[in-house]
């Protein structure tokens, strides 16, 4: 909605919070599959657009590190859309006229909540959150998964299509 950058777009933000939110008495909140480069451009340095990642998308770090995407993503052998993906990573690619580098978070408080990283483990590309598994949280039924790389890094469509088909399976 508009034409100005992420952080002029207060409707959006605010619309997406009511939406993750559900009603105002707590209940059922909306589930989201955040993929967004943007985004975080403008999240590091835009204090509003940190405060929506923190409190609505749930990350737990900020600023995030802007790197190159490996070549190859790991799932998470414990998480419902990854768990394919730690014996079968996915295999990434950098496409003509796209941006070779992704923002990533460092060691991550729960694991539990990390979909992807690096084969070594010390980078993490996506990362979920459940609102059903935090007992202070009054929205139930709520599921994020945020994404820092672009979708259409994913080599093959066989693999984009398994992905797909787990993520929106778990939201």
């Amino acid at each position: 909605k508009g034409s100005g950058p992420i952080a002029s777009r207060t409707d959006d933000l605010a619309n997406l919070q009511k939406y993750l939110e559900g009603n105002s008495t707590g209940g059922n909140g909306g589930s989201l599959w955040f993929i967004s480069q943007g985004f975080w451009n403008e999240a590091n340095v835009d204090a509003d657009l940190t405060a929506f990642a923190s409190n609505y998308l749930h990350i737990p770090v900020m600023p995030l590190v802007w790197q190159n995407l490996p070549s190859q993503l790991w799932g998470n052998s414990t998480h419902p859309v990854s768990d394919y993906f730690s014996d079968n990573p996915i295999n990434t690619v950098f496409r003509a006229g796209g941006v070779d580098k992704v923002f990533s978070w460092g060691l991550i408080p729960d694991p539990d909540t990390i979909v992807f990283n690096n084969s070594i483990n010390t980078r993490v590309y996506t990362l979920s959150y459940d609102s059903d598994d935090y007992g202070s949280d009054t929205i139930t039924d709520s599921r994020i998964l945020t994404q820092t790389w672009d979708f259409s890094r994913i080599e093959d469509t066989a693999t984009q299509a398994q992905y797909t088909f787990k993520a929106i399976k778990w939201l």
